[in-house]
């Protein structure tokens, strides 16, 4: 890959067109939804199991951002951070589910995106909810919606906590259950997702991601294949 020289401070055209000449990091975005363990202490036990990961993956206060909310039997994680912390954060997620009175037994994968244009949160940060409502029956008809429903309302809390004042921002969030309810989504919803075929479980993610793309020409599903008389054609 190209990179900068360091005495002229001038940029290659390869360099431009990954990140625009800046130096700053790939951001990525990725939620998913998660079932409870049993055992799990929903107060502390989720907070303190991301916090000594990110310490172990020896991550600054700016290297992530997002929020984990995290209700008496479901959970909910919105995270932002580069693509390889992504990964770290998701085998480890796998591993901890495969090991030992694990606080989360299942998680499914709403979104990723690979490269966001900026984050949604200032900071990383997680609350514990006495319960996700209850809300009307919901239908898996009514799945896709769901999904695209809960990432757009946790980018709203993103977006209303971006705005506050710094000394405002843990007072916001301690009061969300109460001041934005709407926003929050309910036990049958959580439910449904996880049960949804479509959306692939930490596993399928980490091998997906893992697994080198191979790319099918359709000129190969031919047979017999075309003789092409330019190299180019």
């Amino acid at each position: 890959m190209a990179s900068q020289d360091p005495d002229s401070g001038r940029y290659s055209l390869l360099d431009v067109i990954s990140n625009n000449g800046s130096s700053s990091e790939m951001v990525s975005r990725l939620v998913y939804v998660a079932r409870l363990a049993p055992q799990a202490d929903v107060k502390k036990g989720m907070s303190n199991y991301y916090m000594n990961l990110f310490n172990t993956l020896k991550v600054g206060e700016d290297g992530v951002t997002g929020l984990l909310l995290s209700f008496q039997k479901h959970a909910v994680h919105l995270i932002e951070c580069s693509p390889k912390l992504i990964m770290s954060v998701m085998n480890d997620l796998r591993n901890h589910m495969a090991g030992k009175k694990p606080l989360i037994s299942e998680a499914k994968v709403l979104l990723h995106i690979s490269d966001v244009p900026s984050r949604m949160f200032p900071l990383w940060s997680s609350r514990a909810l006495t319960s996700a409502s209850s809300g009307d029956p919901v239908e898996s008809e009514m799945l896709t919606d769901i999904a695209s429903q809960l990432v757009e309302n946790l980018i709203k809390i993103g977006l209303h906590v971006r705005g506050q004042e710094k000394s405002e921002i843990k007072g916001v969030l301690d009061t969300m259950g109460e001041k934005m309810p709407e926003l929050l989504p309910t036990s049958e919803e959580l439910e449904l997702l996880l049960r949804a075929p479509q959306f692939n479980n930490a596993d399928q993610f980490c091998h997906f991601m893992d697994s080198p793309v191979e790319v099918v020409l359709d000129r190969e599903l031919v047979h017999p294949i075309p003789q092409r008389l330019f190299p180019y054609e």
